[in-house]
């Protein structure tokens, strides 16, 4: 009895110390590759100013939010909301409901306006989602799963498209939009398109 009082103990003071700390990923409710996933993707919206793209309700995919108040005031909370639950996260507190809202927060985003909607918000917002859902000793790794899918889809999407598969799509990617002069030189001195068709059909198959 007095070993499991221990124990518990000390499970207890390793989460009150994880709580404070943002560089810690143990402790809590989430496994720690888990936690560090979710703690990344909210530095990354942090660091690179996507939470101040949050957007006001324009042309909403669901016109309930047309009626939701302030364009200006809707777009507010949702930043303000964002960085409260952000730092909650960082600091351990509570990171599987953390996670839960910053899935609803971009999703609102998304959901409000059709200018914000974006695949890898969309991804993210999954990833957010089922590390909220997460229960312990949970077996079937969902959010493995998800990533499966997603470059799954992506190789399918350019297998399935003649521009890809020929090179072309690549081919004015980098030579006509990005203007990258190696590979430009690169190119001169091969076949047509032949280092564009190898470089897509690698994508497709790394992917």
């Amino acid at each position: 009895m007095a070993s499991t009082l221990t124990l518990t103990d000390i499970r207890l003071t390793e989460r009150k110390a994880a709580s404070w700390n943002p560089l810690r990923v143990s402790g809590t409710a989430l496994p720690v590759n888990i936690l560090l996933m979710a703690k990344i993707l909210v530095l990354c919206f942090l660091l690179t100013g996507q939470w101040n793209l949050l957007p006001d309700h324009f042309l909403p995919f669901v016109p309930m939010f047309d009626h939701l108040g302030s364009p200006v005031m809707f777009q507010r909370t949702l930043q303000a909301a964002f960085l409260f639950v952000a730092v909650s996260l960082l600091l351990n507190y509570r990171v599987r409901t953390c996670c839960l809202i910053l899935a609803g927060i971009i999703s609102a985003g998304m959901l409000s306006s059709r200018l914000y909607f974006e695949n890898n918000r969309t991804f993210t917002a999954c990833l957010w989602f089922l590390a909220g859902l997460y229960a312990p000793g949970q077996k079937i790794p969902f959010i493995r799963y998800q990533v499966v899918i997603l470059y799954f889809g992506a190789a399918l999407n350019k297998l399935l498209d003649g521009d890809w598969r020929s090179g072309q799509f690549f081919e004015n990617l980098v030579v006509h939009l990005v203007h990258q002069p190696v590979y430009t030189r690169l190119t001169s001195w091969l076949p047509a398109l032949w280092l564009s068709k190898f470089f897509s059909w690698s994508t497709i198959i790394v992917e």
